[in-house]
């Protein structure tokens, strides 16, 4: 069974962001957060994203660009839990300027919504016996291959109809919408304000 879940994905949403600095003064500042990924597999990502805030209260905006490893695990078939650890860089102002880099860290959860095809397709690969299931680009070729000595064959165009339908199936099996909520320290150093993100939003995985 192809159980390797590889993706490209991008993400749009909100973000607030609450600072504490180190003489005891407060923030809060509400922005967007946008962001761009790779998945391996089921299990370990890639991500990068940036925050801006726009709405700020006591002139404190904030802007943050990071790029993270994401080691995820799966909860069901529609929920993971993840986390982000990675390298950031975060400038705040506008009355009290602060600019440095550092590690980030964060955890979140990712729900998936949309049609999940995983069943229909372990079913088809049982049923056309096919063999190159370690990837979705191996099992993919293999149906190719299938496709083009059926395409030879004039007494096969049923067999052929359906091995194309469910090459449409495997190709749109990632193809769905997920909803995000995670919390990132912006930046972990002892000598910087405790800059505190939440951020909620949609994904789309391609």
């Amino acid at each position: 069974e192809n159980n390797e879940s590889v993706a490209w994905y991008g993400g749009v949403g909100l973000s607030t962001v609450k600072a504490v600095c180190t003489d005891n003064c407060e923030d809060v500042t509400f922005g967007v957060i946008g962001k761009v990924g790779y998945d391996f597999n089921q299990h370990i990502g890639i991500e990068g994203r940036v925050i801006k805030t726009m709405w700020e209260y006591e002139q404190q905006k904030v802007e943050h660009i990071g790029i993270f490893a994401k080691p995820m695990l799966p909860i069901s078939e529609n929920l993971h839990v993840y986390g982000l650890l990675g390298y950031g860089k975060t400038t705040t102002g506008d009355k009290k300027v602060f600019d440095d880099s550092g590690i980030a860290w964060g955890v979140g959860i990712n729900y998936f919504f949309g049609e999940n095809y995983e069943d229909e397709i372990a079913e088809g690969i049982k049923r056309y016996q096919f063999t190159k299931t370690e990837s979705k680009e191996d099992l993919l070729k293999e149906i190719k291959e299938r496709i083009a000595l059926l395409e030879q064959k004039v007494q096969a165009k049923e067999e052929l109809r359906e091995i194309e339908q469910f090459k449409e199936l495997v190709e749109n099996e990632d193809n769905r919408f997920g909803l995000f909520l995670d919390y990132e320290r912006l930046l972990q150093k002892s000598d910087s304000p405790d800059l505190d993100a939440i951020n909620f939003g949609l994904s789309y995985y391609f």
